[in-house]
């Protein structure tokens, strides 16, 4: 029977000896553990003039015994004085040899509170000693073993020697060398299965093929004496040479439970789910893929795992040192890449695979220089002539649980260890606890996280909040394990009473199996725009959490190696980090840059566009231009809220390109298409906030109308964006107003809502809009490079057009847009209505009798003087009146005078006549020019004798031409009235005479016909 070896380190003899068999390669200095105890073993060998003080730091189980036997066993085979002593045992009168070497195991008792508080005295006195011999003369050597927690403890500023020597601290704490123990690369790992078993007398040649297959136990193997000890005695030389056997040992057998403190070595579920897939006489071959990882041969490639191979080369081991001997990378590299290819010995047999997709094959947080990695690549690809495959590391990592890393939590003594371990098996089982331990894993694994609150631990779920930059985050966690459990969960996030911005979802096996309830929840939280995210936390991931859990609850005797977070749960940090930075840019809203337009009065050009589908930028620009400027602008007015542009240019070249780059629009050489219109801006914004809303606010559809009714008509209503403000946790400014508009406007925003019912409500409101009935009327308008004359009836043509594509919108949400510019036209309408009717009941009753009186004036006159035919300037003035009264029959006439003075490059001129005369007639400057209110104030004042240059401008239509013809009636009717005013203050009594005479000839008049009447009676 083959003599086992020992799992203590009782038998030095046997260290020794594997240490020879290891120490005879030619890669010596490529070791990591064997290197370091080579290196002592030359400080041994070597003469010193003053004694040695050497803290050999390592953590348990990782070689410090073995390390001391072999040094023993090597003193004492070149006759050097060794003691090997256990340090309780060195305090009891030690007095240290000046020669020869001690070597003192365990001194991490040293740090414990009960042995310390019992020893002081001595543990005071052994360092004294411990000086003494530092600073005398001798050629001794003192190994002090420790773990790396005492040594901090025993050496580091205020820890326990500078507590006993203050003064001589420092310089005692100089004379003491450390040396630090690596864990075994897997090249000392094949060279120490190799010796081991040769040793034992098991043949090379067979070692050699089976060594081939020793990177899956390399990687499950937790890199203790103890465990390698018993990968060899049971595992190894229980199944050796069947690879399948070695395989089904380490993934199903006890082997499994004592490999490495998580407990699994490969993760059975998805090893069960490959096995389905491949056929039963191809799965020993699928073993063997596993076992070898790298260097695995064309011909043993299975149908279902080819995706996941590399395709590559191989290198002997001795030309890759060749040329990378220098390259740090190129050794982080080895354990990844190393692999047995039969050669005549082991040396012989060593080989790394490598390949142009080098990256997949290792994981990902071992390479931090890529460009060393592709001056690797450069350099080896030459030297392979091997064709071999290799699994990518990320689909390995998935079946097999790799040993990378280690333990997240160091513990500082082994009491607290076994403590730690029977905490994680007694809630391994546990949701809560595995909530729990998620929780405090988010709140310690990034630094910029911080979680301000914790609710109360339920489950199936549990909401907690966490600071992420200036954000607040809501984050859920859920473990359903039932259909009740998905209900429950439901059920919370509906009834929250604060937004939810994420939710993580810990994978089980009743969410593998219940996909229906799984994308119910999905659906409902995009429809929240609640960020969600599946993770999975096998087991080995629960163990690290909980393990970090149980660190938090005791918060002593613990250090969390963060270097070991990022290579244990990194996938799993970066998931949770994927689900919060996701929710937290959504609560980023962008901030625009800088224009010197205003933005929401430059979209709404585009928003204007009185048609559909695909458009050219320079017909909106006409189309957009012939609506608002040309039928319902009044110029100098505040209307619309619409740039003013003179040409399509700078909607052309700057608006468009602007909101194109921002992705707040999409346009494709010069053309944009309003059935797509809306960039990735906009819609993901929509999509947030319809779900914030639908959150946060019950009742969101009369919020909603109320702002898109008062953003289409005057102003946006400031409530609304306060509280879009407050969800996003952003401050109310410009940018945030114009993406909620332009959300709004376009539809976007309530396509993701309840589109029927907010759009129902916005056509109620709009059904309810005053609908002013009046004649046609007519308003001037100008300014320097424009003028014309808009029409009432023109403008309730438009604006039907509008209204009639706005009631298309249940059909498409898109033609919202109509309807806000409907409301906006309708506004400007019925302003321009009101306007109109107010200056018509001016011009009736107020400026037409004003007129009327002056042209009673000539008619009295006229009659004075005994002339009943009216006068030219009487006939003039009653045409003047008829053509205001019927203005639309001179409207056109008017429009086209003024076109033809703009063409003439006079605009300017006569906008400063218009304004002159606007003023002098006693018009109000700030409201619109009604057309018939003014022909009536400009007539009434020229017959005042008010002279103006407009008349110049217009003397083309005949209106004016016939207001300048009666211009000089104003001096006579001034002089008629001032003469008949001078009349009747001279002979009051001249307008009783005119009566009496006027009645006495009424009176002979129907005397005479009574007479006539009576003689015709007579002679019939």
């Amino acid at each position: 029977m083959t003599k086992r070896l020992s799992e203590t380190a009782a038998d030095s003899s046997s260290a020794f000896s594997l240490f020879k068999c290891i120490s005879s390669v030619r890669y010596l200095n490529r070791l990591k553990f064997f290197s370091t105890i080579n290196h002592e073993l030359d400080r041994i060998k070597s003469e010193r003039e003053s004694p040695e003080i050497i803290a050999l730091v390592a953590d348990w189980g990782q070689g410090k015994s073995f390390f001391l036997d072999i040094i023993k066993e090597y003193s004492n085979s070149s006759s050097i004085a060794v003691i090997k002593e256990n340090f309780s045992n060195v305090l009891e009168n030690w007095i240290p040899n000046r020669d020869g070497i001690l070597l003192i195991d365990e001194v991490e008792n040293l740090v414990d509170s009960a042995i310390f508080g019992k020893y002081k005295e001595k543990i005071r006195d052994f360092w004294i000693n411990i000086k003494t011999l530092a600073n005398s003369k001798g050629n001794s050597i003192i190994y002090l073993s420790m773990t790396p927690s005492a040594y901090s403890k025993i050496f580091s500023v205020g820890g326990q020697l500078q507590l006993m020597f203050q003064e001589t601290f420092p310089a005692l704490v100089e004379r003491v060398k450390k040396v630090t123990l690596n864990t075994p690369s897997k090249l000392e790992f094949l060279l120490m299965l190799n010796c081991s078993m040769k040793l034992r007398g098991f043949d090379e040649e067979d070692l050699i093929s089976y060594l081939k297959y020793m990177d899956l136990p390399f990687w499950v193997t937790q890199p203790e004496r103890r465990k390698y000890v018993r990968l060899i005695n049971e595992v190894i030389m229980d199944n050796f040479p069947s690879v399948e056997n070695t395989f089904q040992e380490i993934s199903r057998g006890p082997a499994k439970s004592f490999l490495n403190d998580e407990e699994e070595t490969v993760r059975e579920k998805e090893l069960l789910r490959l096995e389905d897939e491949i056929d039963r006489s191809d799965r020993v071959n699928f073993y063997k893929s596993l076992m070898c990882r790298v260097g695995i041969d064309k011909s043993e490639i299975l149908e279902p795992l080819k995706y996941m191979l590399v395709k590559g080369n191989l290198v002997p081991y001795s030309k890759w040192i060749q040329v990378t001997s220098d390259s740090e990378v190129a050794q982080n590299l080895e354990d990844f890449l190393l692999t047995v290819k039969k050669g005549k010995d082991l040396e012989d047999s060593l080989y790394i695979f490598i390949s142009e997709e080098l990256e997949k094959l290792v994981y990902e947080g071992i390479i931090s220089d890529f460009e060393e990695l592709e001056a690797i690549k450069e350099k080896v690809l030459p030297l392979a002539n091997v064709e071999a495959y290799a699994m990518r590391w990320d689909f390995y990592e998935k079946i097999v649980n790799t040993n990378v890393g280690g333990l997240i939590v160091d513990f500082k003594t082994r009491e607290m260890k076994d403590m730690a371990l029977r905490f994680v098996n007694d809630n391994l089982t546990d949701n809560k606890k595995l909530i729990e331990s998620i929780i405090n894993f988010i709140d310690i694994g990034k630094q910029e996280w911080k979680v301000e609150e914790r609710g109360q631990l339920s489950l199936p779920a549990t909401l907690i909040q966490l600071t992420v930059g200036e954000k607040k985050i809501n984050l859920m966690l859920a473990i359903p394990t039932s259909h009740q459990d998905t209900e429950k969960i439901i059920e919370k996030i509906k009834s929250s009473q604060d937004i939810i911005h994420s939710l993580l979802l810990i994978n089980n096996e009743f969410v593998e199996n219940n996909m229906d309830d799984i994308e119910r929840l999905v659906k409902i939280t995009n429809n929240l725009s609640i960020t969600m995210m599946r993770i999975d936390v096998p087991t080995p991931m629960k163990r690290q959490l909980l393990y970090m859990l149980f660190a938090k609850k005791t918060m002593k005797n613990i250090n969390i190696r963060y270097d070991a977070l990022e290579i244990k749960l990194g996938e799993l940090k970066r998931n949770v980090e994927k689900c919060i930075n996701e929710s937290y840019e959504k609560l980023i809203i962008p901030q625009l840059p800088a224009i010197n337009k205003r933005l929401i009065q430059s979209f709404n050009w585009i928003l204007f566009y009185p048609e559909d589908g695909i458009a050219e930028v320079k017909d909106i620009f006409e189309k957009t231009n012939d609506v608002v400027n040309q039928r319902f602008r009044i110029f100098g007015s505040k209307q619309f809220h619409l740039e003013d542009f003179e040409t399509e240019t700078v909607l052309e070249k700057e608006i468009v390109p602007y909101l194109t780059d921002n992705e707040i629009i999409r346009s494709k050489e010069g053309f944009l298409d309003y059935s797509n219109l809306y960039g990735e801006t906009i819609n993901k914004i929509s999509t947030i906030l319809a779900g914030y809303l639908k959150q946060r606010i019950d009742d969101y559809v009369n919020p909603l109308v109320n702002f898109f009714i008062s953003s289409s008509s005057t102003s946006p209503d400031e409530k609304f964006l306060n509280t879009i403000a407050k969800l996003l946790q952003t401050k109310n400014d410009q940018s945030l107003l114009f993406l909620v508009y332009v959300s709004v406007i376009s539809g976007l925003l309530v396509s993701k809502m309840d589109k029927e019912k907010i759009i129902d409500a916005i056509i109620e409101k709009i059904n309810q809009l005053p609908k002013k009935e009046v004649n046609d009327d007519y308003f001037i308008t100008a300014k320097r490079r424009d003028a014309g004359i808009r029409s009432l009836s023109e403008m309730r043509n438009i604006m039907e057009k509008y209204r009639e594509l706005c009631m298309l919108s249940k059909e498409n949400v898109n033609n919202l847009r109509f309807c806000a510019s409907y409301i906006a036209l309708n506004s400007i309408y019925s302003k321009l209505s009101a306007t109109a009717e107010e200056s018509r009941n001016k011009m009736n009753n107020e400026i037409e009798i004003q007129i009327l009186k002056k042209v009673d004036t000539l008619v009295k006159a006229r009659k004075f003087l005994g002339i009943n035919e009216p006068t030219e300037e009487e006939k003039i003035i009653e045409e003047i009146l008829n053509n205001i009264r019927n203005i639309k029959n001179i409207a056109k006439e008017i429009s086209d005078t003024l076109k033809e003075i703009y063409e003439n490059n006079k605009g300017e001129e006569f906008k400063r006549s218009l304004d002159e005369v606007v003023s002098a007639i006693g018009m109000d400057e700030d409201q619109p020019i009604h057309l018939g209110l003014f022909i009536a104030n400009l007539t009434n004042a020229v017959l005042d004798g008010v002279r103006t240059s407009i008349i110049d401008y217009l003397n083309k239509v005949d209106i004016f031409n016939m207001i300048q013809r009666v211009k000089g009636s104003a001096r006579v009717i001034k002089d008629i009235d001032v003469l008949l005013d001078s009349l009747n203050k001279t002979m009051p009594e001249l307008p009783l005479i005119k009566e009496e005479k006027t009645k006495v000839a009424q009176e002979i008049e129907d005397t005479v016909s009574k007479i006539r009447e009576r003689v015709k009676e007579i002679e019939g």
